[in-house]
């Protein structure tokens, strides 16, 4: 039996092993993505008690689960412990880590269903036209694309923890390129294009990149000799040690989420389990796409509801509510004590009458801006689907300004921080490796215009709006408040 007619095999029988008694009402889509001899991508879909395997790669999923087969085979058998596979990096994870972490309690060791291979051996040819040797494979030597795509290979989310940086890499010499590295919230994404607000720009020949690649690049003597030269913030370049190994042995295989490329019809290779014709595209979002940015300037607005209740602020006559054409995803918010969003011109009659306030229709650009404010923690998304031309360029930015304890007070920076991101497959999950982050700004009582440029992967893109305030509870005398307003996409 072949490698990889094993490795199906293991994977066809997980769901005989399934615990659907521990998944329950389980809503979940794991990609595999098992790198070696006999690897490939497998997708496995958990729904209401139900387990279904499929090979290829899922067009949505919340976790990825990346290892070797070796592992994978070992995980099947009982003789590898997940969570400590994803500590010492044997097992990366990329999305939720906890769905990660339940597939051992739902898929409990499933070797034993797995058929004994009863293929018969195959008899001698007695065809006389004498053999032919198997060609050699086209590119054997790998590029530095090579080494660059398959960077989050490397990566190990336990030492990054919450880390959200982009890393710009230029590479010089004759297979050299300008590379951008995504890290955020445990995930790590590379894509081939350059971004106008990297946290740190890291130049270095080919040579050097590829040591890195090899683990035998010490970082910090290059740097002392000249052979790498850093701008930006050193300290996010020293962790680069840190929070990749080394991933110069998994060139060839898939990183997620480079999207899978077609298969030459010259290339030999053995039987593979059917699947679908692989697109050079992910395919488009299922949700709403618009044809452009709509209402980046925040002067549309549709009402704000939780749980079915319109909601307000104190009195009728201070209704909340959000930017129209945007979704609205609240990532965390202090136990009973959520954040309030509304129109500026709705804010200033609110802070008029509670605060003091001049009553002040605050913005820079038409009717209105977004306002989001609250004494208390938070941390949220807006974002917005739209149609795209793949291949092409497009940047995204607006106005962003944030007050630490209202108005009136000095700036106190780092409190309250603003971000943008762009998804270039069009996917609407803020925490995907394919999203692209711009710069996390912590800068207060000032406007900021941060821009964000990537290339479309897909025929949809989507943009990215993240509020995060830091601070438990300023009081309640005081405000933390932002504004938003002029966004574009261009």
């Amino acid at each position: 039996m072949s490698n990889s007619s094993k490795v199906a095999d293991y994977v066809q029988a997980m769901c005989k092993s399934f615990a659907s008694n521990k998944a329950g009402g389980l809503k979940a889509t794991y990609y595999l993505q098992l790198s070696g001899t006999g690897g490939g991508d497998w997708t496995v879909s958990v729904i209401d008690g139900r387990c279904q395997t499929n090979s290829g790669r899922p067009s949505n999923a919340n976790t990825q689960i990346t290892m070797s087969t070796d592992n994978y085979l070992k995980l099947a058998g009982g003789r590898l412990d997940i969570r400590g596979a994803v500590q010492s990096g044997q097992i990366r994870v990329g999305g939720d880590l906890q769905l990660a972490l339940k597939f051992a309690e739902i898929f409990p060791p499933w070797e034993s269903h797995v058929k004994a291979d009863t293929t018969p051996p195959t008899p001698p040819s007695t065809d006389p036209t004498p053999a032919q040797p198997t060609p050699p494979e086209t590119g054997d030597t790998p590029t530095i694309s090579d080494y660059a795509r398959t960077m989050p290979n490397g990566f190990r989310p336990n030492k990054a923890g919450s880390l959200r940086a982009t890393y710009q890499f230029q590479i010089s010499g004759s297979d050299g390129g300008t590379w951008t590295v995504t890290v955020s919230n445990g995930t790590c994404s590379t894509s081939k294009v350059q971004t106008d607000s990297p946290n740190v720009i890291i130049a270095l020949n080919d040579a050097n990149f590829i040591k890195l690649a090899e683990g035998k690049l010490n970082t910090t003597q290059a740097y002392r000799q000249g052979q790498i030269k850093i701008s930006g913030d050193l300290n996010l370049a020293a962790k680069i040690p840190d929070i990749f190994g080394a991933w110069a042995d998994t060139v060839g295989s898939t990183p997620f989420p480079t999207p899978q490329q077609p298969t030459t019809p010259d290339s030999k290779r053995e039987p593979q389990p059917e699947r679908p014709d692989p697109k050079p595209m992910p395919k488009v979002p299922s949700g709403t796409v618009y044809p452009s940015l709509t209402n980046g300037s925040f002067d549309e607005y549709q009402d704000y509801v939780r749980k079915g209740e319109k909601k307000v602020w104190k009195e009728d006559q201070f209704p909340e509510r959000y930017g129209k054409y945007w979704t609205l995803k609240t990532i965390r918010e202090k136990s009973g004590r959520r954040f309030h969003i509304m129109d500026s011109g709705v804010f200033g009659k609110f802070t008029q009458r509670y605060f003091r306030g001049g009553g002040r229709d605050y913005h820079i650009h038409g009717r209105h801006s977004q306002v989001v404010t609250s004494r208390y923690e938070f941390d949220l998304v807006l974002y917005q689907t739209v149609a795209a031309q793949p291949g092409k360029a497009y940047t995204f930015g607006g106005s962003m300004v944030s007050f630490f304890q209202g108005t009136s007070g000095p700036p106190v920076h780092n409190k309250i921080f603003k971000t943008i991101g762009i998804d270039p497959t069009g996917g609407d999950d803020y925490k995907a490796a394919s999203v692209v982050w711009g710069d996390r700004d912590g800068r207060d009582n000032e406007w900021r215009y941060p821009s964000l440029k990537v290339k479309a992967q897909a025929e949809a893109i989507t943009v990215f709006i993240r509020l995060e305030n830091e601070e438990d509870d300023v009081g309640d005398t005081e405000l933390n408040i932002i504004h938003l307003d002029n966004f574009r996409l261009e």
